[in-house]
């Protein structure tokens, strides 16, 4: 299991509520036009819909159960991963730091080559996000993008909530207008879980 795949589950799982969604307002036309002209009774009617409405709730539980259990274990996998490639700082680590701050000019460039070489090292990280600060030319580092820490929980917490939205808020219940609102959100929501990915560097 991959965060990609997680990302490719929430898509499959927001189509398929959209199609239940849509298969029960079909439904329920159809089954206002049998009873109306009496080729079904009311209560039949009932029935048949709840079924169909149940089947999609049920889906929709296990599959939401499923997806946060997946996010669940990658973001347990990675921070095990991370912490196994973290390195703690050494006195030589140190002393270049305490060098890199006293000095005044530090192209981007230069810069780079320590955040690649400290990348496994959050205090050194930390540090260089300090640095960076208290020089003008580099006010533009993104200490969080090197926070993989952060980055991981708040990537979970980001696609766990896209799970609760498509769990809670697209329901099988004959609503047109939410369910031309969640046909709108589809593409939407899709291309905001894209960027989320693109711009954390996943």
């Amino acid at each position: 299991m991959t965060y990609t795949t997680i990302k490719s589950e929430l898509k499959a799982f927001a189509n398929k509520k959209v199609d239940y969604m849509r298969s029960y307002i079909e439904l329920q036309e159809k089954l206002k036009q049998q009873v109306a002209e009496d080729m079904k009774g009311s209560k039949q009617a009932q029935i048949e819909l709840a079924g169909l409405r149940n089947e999609g709730e049920t889906y929709s539980q296990k599959t939401y159960d499923k997806i946060i259990a997946n996010i669940e274990q990658e973001r347990t996998k990675q921070l095990q991963a991370l912490e196994e490639k973290k390195n703690s700082v050494t006195a030589d680590d140190v002393a270049e730091l305490m060098l890199l701050e006293s000095t005044k000019d530090i192209s981007w460039e230069e810069f780079e080559q320590y955040l690649e070489k400290y990348k496994n090292k959050p205090l050194a990280i930390k540090k260089l996000g300090e640095i960076a600060e208290s020089h003008t030319d580099l006010t533009f580092f993104d200490y969080e993008k090197y926070n993989n820490k952060d980055r991981i929980e708040k990537l979970a917490e980001f696609l766990k909530k896209q799970a609760k939205t498509y769990h809670n808020e697209f329901l099988i219940n004959g609503d047109n207008m939410l369910l031309a609102t969640a046909e709108l959100s589809l593409e939407l929501y899709e291309t905001a879980i894209e960027r989320y990915f693109e711009e954390n560097g996943f």
